[in-house]
């Protein structure tokens, strides 16, 4: 179970939970998954240790901003969802993941194949929706199962309340808000559906998706679709403040020359708006 929960931290996002399971309960957890688990143990022990060094140096991520007093005239916020606006809860979505395997067993029993396909998949994509659309389009029995993908995807999540306070305050004073994640095109609209007065604060948002080769965070590619996006709906004028809890993802962003702000609590992020001119409601100072 270690190995599984371990892996939810790595790129390949707590989505994949299906898959983890396949991996975890078969033969297939080769020496290069164990190089992988310690590798993304290690990766977040130096993310815990250098954490207080980012929150107080976040003007590195910062250098993008022509404008450094952020007002709702020049600049557009962009919001990670998981971890930044929506928690996870770990054992219902390690339950749908069971129940998945359960539903599937026999298949795999029947072909032995498509697990040893299944982890090549696994390799390659660092999308869940990327995933799937792969494992779909070359077993079309796996097509009935989106719905399951999704619920694994979006049934496991609560609202990180101080956070959503915090976007409705910025919708208030007139900013304009777009959602910028890895969930894909499709998990972004069940997405709404499951959490409509959530989905409902955004002027638009950006995913991987078909079109683009669910090419996602943290790459350069990925930014300049999400430019294009946004000069295609006239804020080309716009310098963009992007959120995200992942510091590889703020990384890429600043590369793109989109201005960031590693999220690493409710709070921290509240002081850095703080300090870029933003006066916050007092509720949103607590969590």
């Amino acid at each position: 179970m270690k190995k599984m929960c371990t892996i939810f931290d790595d790129k390949l996002g707590i989505n994949s939970l299906f898959l983890a399971v396949f991996l975890g309960f078969n033969n297939s957890w080769s020496l290069e998954n164990e190089q992988r688990v310690a590798s993304i143990e290690a990766h977040i022990v130096n993310n815990q240790t250098n954490a207080k060094a980012i929150s107080a140096c976040p003007v590195d991520y910062l250098a993008p901003l022509i404008i450094k007093e952020v007002t709702p005239e020049n600049t557009v916020f962009a919001f990670d969802v998981h971890e930044v606006l929506i928690d996870r809860h770990r054992p219902t979505i390690v339950w749908g993941g069971l129940k998945l395997f359960c539903k599937t067993f026999f298949y795999l029993l029947k072909h032995p194949y498509f697990t040893y396909r299944l982890t090549q998949i696994f390799r390659k994509h660092a999308i869940f929706e990327g995933m799937y659309a792969q494992i779909a389009s070359e077993y079309p029995h796996w097509e009935k199962y989106k719905q399951d993908f999704l619920d694994i995807s979006n049934t496991c999540c609560y609202p990180i309340e101080p956070m959503i306070r915090l976007l409705k305050s910025l919708k208030q004073k007139g900013f304009k808000l777009f959602m910028l994640s890895n969930m894909g095109s499709d998990t972004w609209e069940d997405f709404g559906i499951k959490f409509q007065s959530i989905a409902e604060l955004f002027d638009g948002f950006y995913t991987p998706h078909k079109e683009n080769s669910y090419v996602g965070k943290p790459s350069e590619e990925f930014y300049g679709g999400f430019r294009g996006y946004l000069n295609a709906n006239g804020y080309e004028d716009k310098q963009i403040l992007f959120i995200d809890d992942i510091e590889k993802n703020i990384v890429g962003a600043v590369a793109s020359g989109i201005a960031g702000i590693h999220f690493l609590g409710h709070q921290d992020l509240c002081a850095k708006l703080t300090r870029l001119g933003l006066v916050l409601d007092d509720e949103n100072m607590v969590n």
